[in-house]
């Protein structure tokens, strides 16, 4: 997942998770996320994401974005590429991962590890009288 957030413009600190691609920006109410800032066209530009090129921003024909301070046509984006689209500002970042929780794989293979040792110990002690 990626993280968009507003870093300027009329919704400036907000944040918007976007879950699946292609993933739009743009004044229209079709788009994932909205902006309503000047400069900012109906449908602005677009995040794909492809396994070989990862993540590729792909603008209107007649809209600018500039990432990092250069043009974006057809660039790839990096975590915490920073986007000027418009009046608006905006980051680009790759969400927090969540680690699932092993707390029972982690309890048995410790478990396992003591009984090892508890036999280990026990043969010692029977083979050597």
């Amino acid at each position: 997942m990626v993280r968009i957030q507003i870093i300027s413009g009329k919704m400036a600190g907000s944040e918007t998770v976007a879950r699946h691609f292609p993933f739009t920006l743009g004044r229209s109410h079709e788009c994932e996320l909205r902006l309503e800032d000047e400069g900012v066209w109906d449908k602005h530009c677009e995040f794909t994401m492809s396994a070989k090129n990862g993540f590729v921003l792909t603008t209107h024909s007649e809209a600018i974005v500039l990432v990092d301070g250069e043009n974006a046509a057809g660039k790839m984006l990096k975590n915490g590429a920073t986007l000027d689209i418009g009046a608006a500002k905006v980051r680009f970042w790759l969400s927090d991962t969540r680690q699932k929780a092993f707390h029972w794989r982690e309890t048995f293979t410790w478990f396992a590890f003591l009984m090892i040792f508890i036999v280990e110990i026990y043969l010692v002690y029977r083979i050597n009288p």
